[in-house]
């Protein structure tokens, strides 16, 4: 966030006065400032009208004048001037001497889930100790971050000198074209600022709040804000319909791995009221792809709620996660107004279709070497590609002849440029490779298209044409204005192949194309017609057969299980048998011999790319973790570096080579333990760009 953003002068000079205190609001949640405010502005009145009624109910009670204090405490009651809480507090606590080291914890004790900015501020005048710890060694700090853990209530002791755990722990923050490294200390009253200046209130305050609860990583809290400041911007770019920014990506990527949907329930709603109210945005979503892809999170079941074997706890869980589902759906049909059509509860068959399309739209990274084609040094020493050898053409996909669309152009307006598709893979229905078991059986309807392509995915057959586009951030967000695209023409029923493979912006300007979340779409193919759940079923399906085909690590087909000692063990004479591993490892070996050769000509090398293991189920962000090598420390580790004797031992297993000598090698390098992780987890096998330590 710029710094005119964050400038104090413009909020460090108002106090709010006695009676502007709201009980359960964010007391002064506006009016956040500097120690001057916190140690200047307390009254003196209200210092001692705590002292003189702690004295006053503290004789009666010594002197056990039980009615006299019955009588003060409903006087005490009606006195203006000392917050709700803190009359809570002086008839509840028996502090005979207000200044006590341990007032403010006895305060936190009774009503830390109900803490407000005066009295916390009237304690501190009055000298209370924040350092001081309980019973079970917790400071102020630790009490009210675990109970109530507001920004504005935390920045006050912050700046106050509140000591907590993990208060010296090192935050690096991006805003904007800058870099911030914070404390814990410095980052607190740096994220209440902040949460001032977007004016988080009401609900979302309170679901900022119980996301604190949930976690205490700061940086986590900061993605929540950034999210929130995201969704609800009107500035150019959104105005553009333009991408903004990767804020609400990131949260996504915290809530899948660390959290539940439910956590930002609230986000959500305000993201389909804030489309609501704008109805200049109608017809497009910045966020929409994140949204289906929060459908995928592992904590959300679908499935089974007329079961009569499934228990109420499950079948309450499953209630649960139809809500989320429609929640979720409304927000991102919102700017379609399908909601307001009547269509107010998504089908079991249409969740599935959006949560299918948002994994695939986040799934490229599964493929991205799988598109490459083996290079080799010609007789003038210059590097060319060898055709048909990348992994896709070798699984039977065919090599599109290269189209003006690949490359970066100005595709689909004149007045800006477009990152191209990229070279696209075929798979025709006529492909011999449909014959092969590990696609024969995967019930795809005839007369199938597929093409890969690094800008989208897309698939053709009687249900019509789905086009789902590569959503990374670094590329492919902005080829397409939408992330899913429906047409109810098929090749050869209202479209011609080259319709497909040479797209002119005409189809997309003409809605022979449009958003599946057009309301005639939505209605038409994912209500009352499961056409986009069947085509992007055929995507899934196919993704998934091809890294099968690379290295199956599903038990039912690949591995099989001891009964008695449950270890898991290769089929096949103990070798993995994945038709396509040892293409995976001729492709790491062409490019290994092909760096020897430029070395050898003293030409840049082209580094070779480390395998990671991921869950099949969602997008390729979390590698599985696997203990490290023999002599590597005791950190685990998420990737595999090929190494010259990693990949000769990989070679040794595609070729069936490998033999009880080679155990040592396969422990001491980290391989077995790797490829242990990625069977047990059954789990799908990926190159990745090689890390900058490998």
């Amino acid at each position: 966030m710029p710094e005119p953003d964050f400038n104090p002068s413009e909020d460090d000079n108002f106090l709010p006065r006695p009676e502007q205190h709201l009980p359960g609001s964010f007391d002064g949640f506006d009016d956040l400032s500097g120690p001057a405010k916190f140690f200047g502005g307390v009254p003196e009145t209200t210092r001692e009208l705590i002292q003189n009624w702690c004295t006053d109910l503290q004789q009666l009670l010594i002197s056990r004048m039980w009615s006299d204090f019955e009588h003060k405490v409903e006087e005490l009651k009606q006195q203006r001037g000392i917050s709700p809480y803190t009359r809570e507090l002086i008839i509840n606590t028996p502090v005979p001497v207000v200044e006590a080291p341990g007032f403010l914890f006895a305060y936190l004790q009774q009503c830390a889930d109900q803490s407000d900015i005066w009295t916390i501020e009237s304690f501190i005048q009055m000298g209370a100790d924040l350092n001081a710890k309980n019973e079970q060694g917790e400071t102020v700090m630790d009490v009210l971050s675990r109970e109530n853990p507001r920004l504005h209530l935390l920045r006050i002791l912050v700046e106050a000198g509140a000591e907590f755990e993990g208060d010296d722990q090192v935050y690096t923050v991006q805003e904007s074209d800058r870099s911030l490294t914070l404390t814990a200390r410095e980052f607190i009253p740096y994220l209440a600022k902040l949460s001032n200046h977007l004016q988080i209130e009401g609900s979302i305050a309170k679901e900022l709040s119980n996301f604190m609860k949930a976690s205490s990583n700061l940086s986590h809290i900061h993605a929540y804000m950034k999210a929130f400041e995201e969704v609800h911007s009107e500035n150019a770019l959104v105005e553009a319909q333009a991408h903004p920014g990767t804020a609400f990506l990131n949260l996504t990527r915290l809530m899948l791995y660390n959290y539940e949907p439910p956590m930002i329930r609230e986000l959500i709603y305000s993201i389909e009221h804030f489309m609501d109210c704008n109805p200049h945005l109608h017809g497009w979503h910045q966020s929409e792809v994140e949204l289906a892809l929060l459908l995928n999170h592992p904590e959300l079941e679908y499935e089974g709620l007329r079961d009569p074997d499934v228990d109420g706890a499950t079948k309450n869980k499953i209630r649960e996660s139809i809500t989320v589902a429609n929640t979720i759906t409304r927000a991102i049909t919102s700017p379609h107004r399908v909601w307001f059509s009547n269509m107010k509860n998504i089908s079991p068959a249409g969740t599935e279709a959006v949560r299918t399309i948002g994994l695939l739209s986040h799934s490229f990274r599964f493929l991205r070497y799988e598109t490459e084609q083996a290079r080799i040094l010609n007789g003038e020493g210059e590097e060319v590609r060898v055709p048909g050898s990348s992994l896709l053409e070798q699984f039977g996909f065919e090599r599109v002849p290269e189209r003006g669309t690949d490359r970066p152009n100005f595709f689909y307006d004149p007045e800006k440029r477009h990152p191209g598709f990229g070279a696209g893979y075929l798979l025709r229905p006529s492909a011999d490779v449909w014959e092969e078991p590990h696609l024969k059986s995967l019930e795809i309807e005839p007369d199938t298209w597929i093409e890969f392509r690094q800008g989208y995915l897309l698939a053709s057959n009687e249900n019509g044409t789905l086009i789902i586009r590569n959503s990374s951030p670094t590329f492919g967000r902005d080829g397409l204005k939408h992330f899913a695209y429906w047409s109810r023409f098929s090749i050869g029923e209202g479209l011609s192949e080259s319709d497909l493979l040479l797209p002119e912006p005409e189809l997309f300007a003409n809605k022979t194309f449009d958003s599946i979340f057009t309301l005639s779409n939505f209605r038409d193919a994912i209500e009352e017609s499961p056409s986009i759940y069947r085509l992007s079923q055929a995507l899934l399906r196919v993704k998934n057969a091809v890294k099968d085909w690379e290295f199956d690590t599903r038990q039912e087909t690949a591995w099989s299980q001891n009964e008695t000692t449950g270890e898991l063990y290769v089929n096949g004479s103990g070798h993995h048998f994945s038709e396509g591993f040892r293409h995976v490892v001729d492709f790491l070996r062409a490019k290994a011999n092909h760096n020897e050769d430029l070395q050898a000509m003293g030409k840049e090398t082209h580094p070779l790319p480390d395998l990671s293991f991921f869950n099949r189920y969602l997008p390729a962000w979390m590698p599985e973790s696997f203990a490290p090598p023999v002599g590597g420390g005791e950190q685990k580790q998420s990737r595999l570096t090929v190494t010259p004797k990693v990949l000769e031992l990989l070679h040794k297993l595609a070729y069936f080579e490998f033999r009880e000598s080679d155990d040592a090698a396969s422990k001491a390098t980290g391989l077995e333990a790797f490829l242990s992780v990625g069977v047990e987890n059954q789990s799908q096998l990926v190159m990745v760009a090689p890390s900058k330590n490998s």
